[in-house]
């Protein structure tokens, strides 16, 4: 944990005071694991700890959110409906609610969720907000103030490349096609979804 702290302060240092710094725990803490390290990594002011407990143990979120000094706590991309971001927001269990589009009920949903949640000044920074779906929701919403990565500098294919919307200077570029700006072939989806055609 202490190496990790350091670590984070380092690039702190790097980066300077005014950049956004976030981590994702990946599920893979508990609610004193979490509570130490946020104290420990105090000086990286990091702007988010993202799901450092498991998705669905809102009690471990409310304490959270509750108790953590210097950071919040970013969830709910494991959420599937905008019922569950209400529960969320309701039960003051997120500084951060990060809806999947893909899993929670497209466009439609991620609207309602970032509606709800400006009625408790929580910021919405949608799961692969950088995706051609997410970014829709992130230059439409005022509660939407970033996005999260999707495929930029990751290991590439047509498919992931045809979801990426255009990156420049620091930057996801709306998609200027119809719709959401996306169109599969049958040659792609042959390749990287076969079992829907």
């Amino acid at each position: 944990m202490r190496a990790f702290a350091r670590r984070l302060v380092e690039v702190r240092q790097q980066i300077g005071p005014d950049a956004l710094l976030m981590i994702d725990a990946l599920c893979r803490w508990d609610v004193d694991y979490t509570l130490r390290f946020a104290e420990a990594a105090a000086d990286a002011k990091l702007y988010f700890i993202e799901e450092p407990v498991l998705p669905d143990d809102l009690p471990a979120y409310e304490r959270l959110n509750r108790e953590i000094q210097g950071t919040t706590i970013a969830c709910g991309e494991h959420e599937y409906t905008h019922y569950g971001f209400d529960l969320l927001l309701r039960q003051k269990a997120a500084g951060v609610l990060q809806p999947d589009l893909t899993w929670s009920g497209g466009l439609t949903t991620g609207l309602r969720v970032a509606d709800a949640a400006r009625n408790y000044a929580v910021p919405v920074a949608p799961h692969r907000g950088g995706s051609v779906y997410g970014i829709q929701l992130v230059l439409t919403h005022t509660n939407c103030p970033l996005a999260e990565s999707f495929g930029t500098g990751e290991p590439d294919n047509e498919l992931m490349n045809l979801l990426t919307p255009p990156f420049e200077d620091g930057y996801y570029l709306p998609t200027t096609g119809p719709g959401f700006g996306v169109e599969f072939t049958d040659e792609i989806l042959r390749e990287h979804a076969p079992s829907l055609l």
